[in-house]
């Protein structure tokens, strides 16, 4: 894969191809920041170990040669998908707050 990773100008300095090549071998391992998708925003961000951010990167041949593609990996997403939800209950927990019902009332599905 390195060989593919030759000299692309602009497109993918050298730094950004080692950085590629330790995310892409990181996301290949299970080394995600957001591999747990019932870990808080919080303990994710304060994830400095991980090998991944939560991005994958590809490497395609077009015309001009190697381009990097980068995207959202899986696990961010699914990680995403419960921080919409625990965003979604919490705020429901502060509106019933506000309006004085009590928010011990309110129970997860």
């Amino acid at each position: 894969m390195t060989e593919l990773l030759g000299p692309v100008g602009p497109l993918a300095p050298d730094h950004v191809q080692r950085r590629v090549m330790r995310m892409m071998a990181s996301c290949a391992a299970g080394d995600c920041r957001y591999r747990d998708p019932y870990r808080t925003r919080a303990a994710c961000e304060a994830d400095r170990t991980a090998g991944c951010d939560g991005y994958e990167a590809h490497v395609y041949l077009e015309d001009g040669g190697p381009v990097l593609h980068w995207r959202r990996c899986p696990r961010f997403f699914a990680w995403w998908r419960a921080e919409k939800l625990r965003i979604a209950k919490r705020r429901t927990a502060e509106a019933r707050a506000k309006r004085g019902r009590d928010p011990d009332d309110w129970r997860e599905p």
